[in-house]
């Protein structure tokens, strides 16, 4: 119990003081594939994620090959395991702040400022209810209002991710 109790303070204490953009979460994903930008709604991208229904705008937006459309569903919805308060404790080390630097450059602020503070919140806040991350949960809970996707450099992110989330149980404090 005590256990429990020592291990929900540090996450909310964590959270807490992680998290800069309280208040707000992303409304739009701007998705950069080479030369092309796409201005996405995040609630459209969950309703995708969770039903495979494509909004009409979602679906103007997406005028791809089924294959390509079906892998950004995949990408979104893909689960990968993650204890909040490990993932906390590696994201607030040297190591941590370089992958969120690395992660940085694939999903980003527009002003690509504070591009590590809005990752760490945003994936502890993924990892909360459930220890699992999914990007969409991330794109939910990313601080700033617009987040940048460089879409060529989603896979090889996710693949990353999860690595590093299989180490994590065994890295000891």
């Amino acid at each position: 119990m005590v256990k429990k109790f020592i291990k929900l303070l540090f996450t909310s204490v964590a959270v807490g003081t992680l998290w800069t953009f309280p208040s707000q979460a992303a409304d739009l994903v701007i998705i950069k594939y080479k030369i092309f930008r796409q201005s996405i709604s995040v609630p459209d991208l969950r309703t995708f994620a969770d039903t495979g229904e494509l909004t009409p705008e979602l679906e103007a937006n997406l005028r791809t090959k089924p294959k390509k459309t079906e892998e950004l569903r995949t990408a979104l919805a893909y689960k990968i395991s993650a204890d909040p308060v490990i993932l906390s404790k590696v994201l607030n080390s040297l190591p941590g702040e370089m992958l969120l630097d690395y992660m940085g450059e694939i999903v980003h602020t527009p002003s690509d400022r504070a591009n590590r503070e809005a990752l760490r919140g945003a994936l502890i806040l993924s990892a909360l209810g459930d220890n699992q991350i999914q990007l969409i949960e991330v794109l939910e809970n990313y601080g700033p209002p617009e987040v940048h996707l460089e879409a060529e450099r989603l896979i090889e992110l996710l693949k990353l991710v999860e690595k590093v989330s299989g180490v994590l149980p065994r890295v000891r404090f």
